[in-house]
């Protein structure tokens, strides 16, 4: 009899190719990369809400605020029916919901004591979740999902230095609030948004104020789009906020996609880019006044960060890690 993993993940049973296209990052860079890597170990892989028979493995995926209550219950009950039957339970956490109060809050208090083991996406998520679940917690790093592009040159030299921002629109209120306060009056600049429909229609929504004069060019996010982006960027920003809890233990994987791109880049100093910031600006600093004004002085940085720090977050590394998580 062959060996059955399933994956709780929202909707109906779906095939590895249609995951791999998903909008959410949750499924392209955890879920796919570990469905791979059960595949390749001979691994019979089932997804969806409903568990397919009678599974050895179980992994909960990010439940998703979609129809939760509903969804949470009906989870639960097939997660404690298959481990009563010997099942090993899996969680994947990417998100710090028992650090902080949302609507999927208290599926994840209900399920953390049916765990046999936790995946983590990074060291400090690997802590706050140390301090609800006394059980194994392995980190598993996010991929990032293109291949590496040579470093970007100025393309500015004739008009006004373009910045790009990439991020779900649970990341847009940090891009708002650095609009606000983070430029001079005599700064010119264009800033191209990639976001899902959601996070444009946040930001479209929003009366946005800055000193500096301010072009804005919006679109829905892509990989495609976002290195084409890249080739009309100067420069990329990551604003963030260390200190909410909401962002407590998330992985670095937008700095490392930013270093990918061939772009200098400005972030805010979030936990797991720490390890980073010797090849980043950081935005709040003197530095990203010098970024802005001559981008170019800043590619040896970008130009380390791909040769010192991208290739640890291969696809390839990943499905190796979830190989030794799972089996």
């Amino acid at each position: 009899m062959l060996n059955h993993i399933h994956y709780l993940t929202l909707g109906e049973s779906t095939p590895l190719e249609i995951f791999q296209q998903s909008s959410l990052a949750s499924i392209r860079l955890r879920i796919c990369p570990s469905i791979k890597a059960m595949l390749a170990n001979q691994w019979m892989v089932t997804t969806g809400d409903k568990i397919i028979d009678s599974p050895q493995k179980i992994v909960v995926a990010k439940i998703g605020a979609y129809d939760v209550q509903k969804r949470s219950k009906q989870w639960l009950e097939q997660i404690e029916s298959h481990k009563s039957r010997g099942a090993k339970i899996y969680l994947d956490y990417t998100d710090h919901h028992l650090g902080f109060e949302s609507v999927m809050s208290d599926f994840y208090r209900q399920v953390v004591v049916l765990v046999d083991k936790a995946v983590v996406p990074s060291k400090g998520m690997q802590k706050n979740l140390s301090n609800f679940f006394q059980e194994t917690i392995d980190i598993v790093e996010d991929p990032i999902e293109i291949t590496t592009q040579e470093i970007q040159f100025a393309k500015s030299i004739n008009g006004p230095i373009t910045l790009l921002w990439f991020g779900h629109s649970s990341n847009i209120e940090y891009l708002l609030k650095f609009i606000k306060t983070g430029f001079e009056a005599e700064d010119s600049l264009r800033i191209i948004i990639l976001s899902n429909q959601a996070g444009i229609n946040i930001f479209t929504q929003e009366k946005i104020e800055s000193c500096a004069k301010i072009e804005y060019q919006l679109a829905i996010w892509s990989p495609q789009l976002m290195l084409h982006a890249a080739t009309k960027a100067d420069a990329c920003i990551i604003p963030g906020n260390a200190l909410d809890p909401r962002k407590s233990g998330a992985s670095s994987n937008r700095l490392v996609t930013a270093f990918a791109l061939g772009l200098p880049v400005a972030a805010d100093h979030l936990d797991s880019y720490l390890e980073f910031s010797k090849f980043y600006t950081d935005l709040r600093g003197s530095e990203f006044r010098r970024l802005i004004q001559n981008p170019s002085e800043f590619h040896s940085r970008a130009s380390l960060a791909q040769s010192e720090v991208v290739p640890r977050f291969s696809i390839a590394k990943s499905e190796v890690a979830w190989s030794k998580a799972l089996l």
